[in-house]
């Protein structure tokens, strides 16, 4: 379970509607719930947009009923990647008022600007129950760390992951979903995106 941390004083609070790439016509990127009780804030940490090459990209989570996180990158090129779950963090829950620094530091990884640099999107699936989006393979996963659903023009990179020292990963358990229909799979009151748009860049020469 995540930890909590306090909002950040001044902190803007972006969400989907605020940050989208447009339609895409990949459901779990263009979803969003204006109807449902349930919200979802993503802000970065101190509000950064801009992060070189190399650097630790940490940003806030906050819902206002517990639920488990799913989230994902699109970077500028359109390929799209689950951060979380991954390989080292099967489930990722979040307590309602609570507000999630991610990467943890129980977690086993930092997420850290790479290339290709440019534009990247984050995206935060929150939801009632654990999602398993049809596309991961678990067998995949184990093999590679995270999951690359591939480029929004042929159907994420921008951020990547590196290892800290050995820690035992998140054990999974409760009910798995294998479906990427988020309005059809969940009630109203059961799911909530945010997004959030910030830049990578290649160090200075």
């Amino acid at each position: 379970v995540a930890q909590a941390t306090p909002t950040v004083p001044g902190q803007k609070q972006t969400d989907s509607s605020t940050a989208a790439l447009g339609r895409t016509g990949i459901d779990v990127l263009d979803a969003e719930n204006r109807d449902g009780k349930m919200r979802v804030q993503l802000t970065m940490v101190d509000d950064r947009r801009s992060f070189v090459e190399g650097e630790t990209i940490r940003f806030h989570v906050r819902a206002n009923v517990d639920c488990f996180l799913t989230v994902l990158s699109v970077d500028p090129t359109g390929t799209i990647r689950q951060l979380l779950p991954n390989e080292w963090h099967k489930q990722f829950q979040l307590n309602a008022g609570q507000t999630a620094t991610l990467a943890t530091p129980e977690m086993k990884f930092d997420f850290v600007a790479e290339p290709p640099h440019g534009r990247t999107q984050l995206k935060v699936i929150a939801s009632r129950q654990l999602l398993r989006l049809g596309a991961v393979d678990p067998q995949q996963l184990q093999a590679n760390g995270m999951i690359e659903f591939g480029n929004i023009s042929e159907g994420a990179k921008g951020i990547g992951v590196r290892l800290k020292p050995s820690l035992s990963a998140g054990v999974p358990s409760g009910p798995e979903i294998a479906v990427d229909k988020l309005d059809k799979l969940f009630a109203p009151n059961d799911w909530a995106t945010a997004s959030v748009m910030f830049v990578t860049r290649e160090p200075s020469r």
